[in-house]
C-alpha cells in the first residue's frame, strides 16, 4: 500500500523522538530537504536545523538526520552487494553472539545496508578526564575510532570489503556532526530507508523493492566490555601525547614552502579522480584543508577543487560537481583543519608518501650535517654498495638512501652529486634526498632492500647509515688520539 507523506512524516517524527529521549544531552539537527536552497525558499528546511523548531513546516518526507555522539554508525560504501551482505550479516552475527544490541539493521534505500550501535559511556580517572578537557580532546571521537576498529577486528571484517566510509565515524565535535538518510527518506527510485524487521539481507538490491516502512521498536545501548574500556584509555592517553607534541612543533601556514599539487596525496587524487566513483567528497574536503592550510583565499581553493574534481567521469551533471565542491568549501567558514590521517582515508598508504611530503619531510639543517667530510672509507657496506652498483639500476627508494645520505656526510652539493652521479645521472632524485633530515632505518633497509644489507663492525654503532657512520668516525678519532698519547705525542 503506498503511504501518504502524512503517513511517512508521522513515523519519522516517532522515531526522532525516541531517539532524542535516548540521547537528550544535544538536540538532533535535521535537514528537511536535500541540495542547496533554490532563491524564495525556506532556509530553516535547507540547513541543519533542531527538528522540533521546524516540524511545523515539513510537508514531505525530511532528507538526513544527525548522527548520535555515542554512535557506531556503519554506512558500507561498497559497490558490490554480495560483498556488502556478506560483511554486514558477519557483522550482525558476531553482534548477536556477544550480546551487542544493534540499534539501526536498515536498507539505505539504494545501494546497502546501514548499521547502528549506540554505546553507554563509562567513568574514567578524574586526572585523566582534567587532562583531555584541558587539551581540548574529542573524547567521543577517540571513542568512536577506537571502538569500530577493535568491532571489525573481532568480527574478523575486512574495512575495505565492508567499504566504511569513516566520515560517519570521525566527525569532530567542533562542527555540527555528521548527517545520515532517516527511515522514512526517498530515493528518486521511490525507495525510502526501512529497517529490516527479520535481520536478514536481501539477496539481489532487486529484492528491495517496496519494503514496508519499519523503524527501530526499542534504543538499547552498548555497555562496553573491559577490554573496550581499557583500549579507549589507553587511546586517551596516546592522545593526550599526541596533542602535546603537536604543540611543541606547531608551525605556522606560511612555514609550509610548497605548492597544492607537490603534495603526493593531491598528485593521487589528481591522477585517479576520472574513475573514483566514491569517496569524492572526502577527496574535495581534503584538497580544500590543506589548500587552506597553505595560506590560499576562498576563491582560488574553489577553483582548484572544481578543477580537480570535474575530471571524474560519474558526475550527472556539471551542477552535482560544483555542489560537492561548494559543501566542500564550506569549510573555510569553521576552524576545521587538515589531517593526514583523514586523508590516507581517502588515497591509502599508496597515495601518502611521507618521504616527498612537505609536511613530513624535515629540511636538513647545518648542526645535523658532519663537520668534516666522511670518505667512503668509514660508510657502511649498505651504501657503498649501491655506489658500487652490485644490484642494478638504482630505483627511487636507493637513489633517496644514497643522496640523503651523502648530503648529511658534509659533502658540498657539486662533489656529492657527481659522486652521485656514478649510478644515476637524474640530479632530481639527488635533490629529493639530499637535504632531507631523515636517513633509512637499519631497519628499513633490511626490510626493502635486504640483498644489500651485508653488516660489519660499522652496524653494531647505530641504527641507521648515518648513525653508524658518525659514530665509527668519532671511535676511530678516539683510537687515533689514545695512539697519540701512547706514543707521548702532544696534540
Amino acid at each position: 500500500m503506498e503511504l501518504s507523506n502524512h503517513h511517512i512524516l508521522g513515523i519519522q517524527k516517532q522515531f526522532l523522538d525516541t531517539l532524542q529521549q535516548k540521547y537528550s544531552n544535544k538536540p538532533i539537527l535535521i535537514k528537511a530537504i536535500e541540495g542547496p536552497m533554490p532563491k524564495g525558499q525556506d532556509p530553516d528546511l535547507y540547513k541543519w536545523t533542531f527538528y522540533k523548531d521546524i516540524w511545523s513546516k515539513v510537508k514531505y518526507p525530511i532528507y538526513t538526520r544527525l548522527i548520535m555522539p555515542n554512535e557506531l554508525f556503519i554506512d558500507p560504501d561498497q559497490k558490490d552487494w554480495g560483498l556488502m551482505k556478506q560483511s554486514v550479516e558477519k557483522l550482525r552475527k558476531y553482534c548477536l553472539g556477544n550480546n551487542i544490541p544493534i540499534f539501526e539493521f536498515a536498507f539505505s534505500g539504494g545501494k546497502g545496508v546501514h548499521v547502528s550501535i549506540i554505546f553507554n559511556s563509562f567513568n574514567v580517572d578524574t586526572e585523566l578526564k582534567d587532562r583531555l578537557d584541558e587539551l581540548n580532546i574529542d573524547i567521543m571521537q577517540v571513542m568512536r575510532q577506537t571502538i569500530i576498529t577493535m568491532l571489525l577486528e573481532d568480527a574478523d571484517i575486512d574495512f575495505e570489503d565492508l567499504g566504511l566510509d569513516w566520515l560517519k565515524i570521525n566527525f569532530s565535535a567542533l562542527n555540527k556532526g555528521s548527517m545520515v538518510r532517516c527511515f522514512g527518506a526517498l530515493r528518486n527510485n521511490g525507495q525510502y530507508k526501512t529497517q529490516l524487521t527479520d535481520l536478514s539481507i536481501p539477496n539481489t538490491p532487486s529484492d528491495t523493492f517496496r519494503l514496508p516502512l519499519k523503524i527501530p521498536e526499542r534504543i538499547d545501548g552498548w555497555d562496553l566490555p573491559k577490554k573496550y574500556q581499557s583500549a579507549i584509555v589507553l587511546e586517551f592517553e596516546n592522545e593526550c601525547s599526541r596533542v602535546i607534541r603537536a604543540q611543541k612543533h606547531a608551525y605556522d601556514n606560511k612555514d609550509i614552502n610548497a605548492e597544492l599539487f607537490d603534495f603526493p596525496c593531491i598528485q593521487y587524487i589528481d591522477t585517479n579522480i576520472e574513475h573514483m566513483n566514491t569517496k569524492r567528497y572526502n577527496a574535495a574536503r581534503g584538497i580544500v584543508l590543506l589548500n587552506k592550510k597553505l595560506g590560499k583565499n576562498r576563491e582560488e581553493t574553489q577553483q582548484v577543487t572544481n578543477f580537480i574534481l570535474a575530471k571524474c567521469k560519474y558526475w550527472h551533471s556539471r551542477e552535482e560537481c560544483k555542489h560537492y565542491v561548494s559543501n566542500a568549501t564550506n569549510a573555510f567558514d569553521y576552524d576545521y583543519t587538515f589531517s593526514c590521517k583523514q586523508m590516507r582515508l581517502v588515497v591509502g598508504t599508496g597515495g601518502c608518501e611521507k618521504s616527498r611530503c612537505p609536511l613530513s619531510v624535515k629540511k636538513l639543517e647545518r648542526e645535523n650535517v658532519s663537520k668534516t667530510v666522511v670518505t667512503q672509507e668509514y660508510w657502511p657496506p649498505c651504501i657503498n654498495q649501491l655506489l658500487l652498483k652490485r644490484h642494478g639500476e638504482l630505483n627511487d627508494i636507493k637513489c633517496l638512501l644514497l643522496s640523503s645520505f651523502i648530503g648529511q656526510m658534509g659533502w658540498e652539493y657539486e662533489n656529492g652529486f657527481q659522486l652521485f652521479r656514478q649510478v644515476c645521472n637524474d640530479r632530481s632524485k639527488f635533490d629529493s634526498g639530499f637535504t632531507r633530515y631523515k636517513t633509512m632505518s637499519c631497519k628499513q633497509i633490511r626490510h626493502n632492500l635486504r640483498h644489500i644489507c651485508t653488516p660489519d663492525i660499522k652496524c653494531m654503532l647505530g641504527s641507521s647509515p648515518r648513525q653508524i657512520t658518525l659514530a665509527f668516525q668519532s671511535w676511530e678519532d678516539r683510537a687515533a688520539i689514545s695512539s697519540t698519547k701512547n706514543m707521548g705525542i702532544i696534540i
